[in-house]
């Protein structure tokens, strides 16, 4: 019985109250004049709401126990509307109880020359309108993976001393660090169904320069360089939620060049290069969550030589520089490692 009658002066209120027109997609009705209420209930465009009388204020026609409303006064012609209005309506929520709505988000009806001072759609972009403009994406709300990863990374790491056969004996030797770069892409396996394994390919490229001063006066510098790439296989084997860990192995197939230059009584440079296939494998961690869509790689790989001997096209000129009859850059069996930050991404 208490229910009925509060719903029952409820309905007289609305009755003898003003009202007011949602203008925009979705507003909160708040039970305090505050943002930092949780919301009550949830009103929707073009739904006509109560509107507590003191909202309103008087227009210049309607007559008061004073009389006439003087052009003077704060409530002539008054106008609480409009998107440029901070503050709240009063208004009262589907149980009756008292709520607040903000007042950019509602056109009040004053059935008098006042209406024209709001607009019925007064924003190009409705701030609280979340639809998205049709037509939607290809299977949405599903987001499609494509099931392919990739990483590049700066690498960085000792390299191996190796030098020319040169026709008088070393004195002096410098050897910088190898420099370069990693890269991967790889999709997954169609058989695998717990996201593990990766088939795609590997590359890379390093620098490294050598110096060195022989016993007879002659200075020598040697500028290295790599460019491989190959098949690879991938496999995940930690995953967390922030951390994860993979291995790949792989074979490249690398061509090598080497500037050998050298200065003394005269001078005189050639170039040796050559392709080598070579075994590869790499221990890859990654840490996500950092940065949207894009993770931080850390690794280290490590490849392996086979005896190889790289050539030159090009005639020899001052005889005391070069092995006229074994002339060639032998680069020896062994191993060289390497370590290696970047990004790593899944799309």
């Amino acid at each position: 019985m208490k229910k009925h009658l509060l719903i029952f002066l409820a309905s007289i209120n609305c009755a003898l109250a003003g009202q007011g027109l949602v203008i925009t997609h979705e507003a909160p009705l708040l039970p305090e004049e505050s943002f930092n209420t949780r919301p009550v209930q949830h009103v929707r465009k073009g739904q006509v709401i109560y509107i507590h009388d003191k909202h309103f204020g008087l227009a210049d026609y309607q007559v008061t126990f004073t009389g006439y409303i003087d052009e003077g006064s704060e409530d002539y012609n008054k106008v609480s509307d409009g998107v440029d209005k901070d503050g709240f309506f009063q208004t009262l929520d589907k149980s009756g109880h008292t709520a607040f709505i903000e007042k950019k988000y509602v056109k009040l009806i004053y059935k008098d020359e006042r209406e024209k001072e709001s607009a019925l759609v007064p924003w190009k972009n409705d701030p609280t309108d979340y639809r998205l403009e049709e037509p939607l994406p290809r299977k949405y709300p599903l987001y499609e993976v494509t099931g392919m990863k990739a990483s590049a990374a700066l690498a960085f790491g000792p390299a191996r001393k190796l030098n020319y056969n040169f026709t008088s004996d070393i004195v002096r030797e410098t050897y910088s660090g190898r420099l370069g770069g990693e890269f991967t892409f790889a999709r997954k396996v169609a058989f695998d169904e717990y996201d593990r394994f990766y088939f795609g390919g590997m590359g890379h490229v390093y620098t490294s320069f050598n110096e060195f001063f022989l016993e007879n006066g002659v200075e020598a510098n040697e500028f290295y360089a790599e460019l491989g790439a190959g098949p690879m296989l991938s496999y995940y084997f930690y995953r967390g939620d922030n951390w994860g860990a993979s291995l790949n192995s792989g074979i490249t197939i690398n061509w090598q060049r080497v500037l050998v230059s050298q200065s003394g009584n005269g001078s005189e440079e050639r170039i040796y290069s050559g392709f080598v296939f070579t075994p590869k494998f790499q221990l890859l961690v990654t840490r996500s969550n950092l940065v949207p869509t894009v993770d931080l790689l850390f690794g280290a790989n490590f490849q392996f030589n086979i005896d190889t001997m790289l050539t030159s096209s090009q005639t020899i000129v001052n005889e005391d520089f070069w092995q006229t009859e074994s002339d060639g850059y032998t680069i020896p069996t062994g191993g060289v490692m390497a370590l290696f930050f970047g990004i790593h991404s899944s799309y």
